[in-house]
């Protein structure tokens, strides 16, 4: 009962989150292969294990991902608005 209040706690805190990494390096139900919108643009999570660390997410032009999803996620971010080298908000 303790952990599923603890990862209600962390999902609310979350959705509160201004987008870094460092909110979502957090996260424990993250998989390999899950997408997250950070203030740095879209990023693919490919850590495993326990630890997790902002350089186990990826740009999503850098990830192991198939090319037609990369295509997609790609027109996706663009479409956010989102600008690389912009600076931080």
């Amino acid at each position: 009962m303790l952990a599923l209040a603890q990862r209600n706690a962390e999902r609310a805190r979350l959705r509160q989150s201004d987008g870094r990494i460092e909110d979502f390096v957090a996260d424990d139900t993250l998989q390999p292969g899950d997408v997250v919108v950070t203030d740095q643009g879209f990023r693919v999570f490919n850590g495993a294990g326990n630890t997790r660390a902002a350089g186990d997410f990826k740009p999503v032009d850098g990830a192991a991902v198939p090319p037609r999803l990369r295509r997609s996620l790609g027109e996706m971010e663009k479409a956010s608005g989102f600008r690389r080298n912009a600076p931080p908000p």
